[in-house]
C-alpha cells in the first residue's frame, strides 16, 4: 500500500520529547517506579504537577514508562489528569502510546478525555493504540466512547494509521468494531486494501 503523503510514525515524535530535559527527582522517581521515593518527596512538599523543561508532569513521566503503581499514587494525591507537556499530549496520550492498559483504565475512571487531540499532532490515544499495536488498549479506548473516525492532523483516522504501519490485527479489531475506510483522496490504494480487508471479515 502506498501512500501519497508519507505519514510520519508519531513515536518519533512522541520519544523524542520524553526524558529530553533535565528533571527532578520527583519525575525520576515516577519515571523508575520508586514509589518510596515519591511519597516521601510529595510528603516534603514538592510540588505534584512540578514541571520539566518539556512541561512533562511526574504524571505523563510515569504514564509514558508504564509505572501504572505510580499512576494510581498520583491520581489518588490529585495530579491532573489533563495535564499537557509542550506538545499537548496528556498522561492518557502517554499511557496510550506505551501500550499500559492499567494506567490507561485509572486515567480514563480519573477523568481524561478519551477523545482528547487538542495537541501539536491532533492525534488521539485510540490513534496512537492503534499506530502501536496495543489491541487491549483499542479495545477498551473504544468501549469507552472513543471517536473511531477522529482524523490526526493530516486527515488519517485510527484505521488508517493502523494499516500504514501494517497492524492487520488492529486493521482487523477497528473493522469488526465498525471503522470507516478512508478514501482513495486520503491514501493511494488504501481504499482497495481496507475494503478487500473488510471483506474478508464478513460472515
Amino acid at each position: 500500500m502506498g501512500v501519497r503523503e508519507h505519514p510520519v510514525a508519531f513515536a518519533v515524535a512522541i520519544l523524542l520529547c520524553a526524558g529530553s530535559a533535565v528533571a527532578g527527582p520527583l519525575h525520576d522517581a515516577a519515571r523508575s517506579g520508586d514509589i518510596a521515593q515519591l511519597r516521601t518527596l510529595l510528603d516534603g512538599g514538592v510540588k505534584l504537577d512540578d514541571r520539566d523543561r518539556t512541561k512533562e508532569t511526574p504524571l505523563i513521566s510515569a504514564a509514558l514508562a508504564g509505572q501504572d503503581e505510580i499512576v494510581a499514587e498520583l491520581i489518588k494525591r490529585g495530579a491532573d489528569v489533563m495535564a499537557r507537556n509542550d506538545r499537548g499530549l496528556t498522561p492518557l496520550h502517554a499511557s496510550a502510546y506505551a501500550g499500559d492498559l492499567a494506567s490507561v483504565k485509572l486515567l480514563v475512571a480519573a477523568g481524561a478525555a478519551v477523545n482528547d487531540s487538542d495537541d501539536k499532532f491532533k492525534v488521539t490515544p485510540l490513534i496512537l493504540a492503534a499506530e502501536e499495536d496495543h489491541a487491549d488498549i483499542v479495545q477498551f479506548l473504544t468501549d469507552s466512547g472513543a471517536n473511531l473516525e477522529q482524523q490526526e492532523r493530516a486527515g488519517y483516522t485510527a484505521l488508517t494509521r493502523a494499516g500504514f504501519k501494517e497492524r492487520w490485527d488492529i486493521v482487523a479489531l477497528l473493522l469488526k468494531i465498525g471503522a470507516e475506510c478512508q478514501p482513495k483522496d486520503k491514501v493511494d490504494g488504501w481504499s482497495d486494501e481496507c475494503s478487500k480487508r473488510k471483506a474478508e471479515l464478513a460472515p
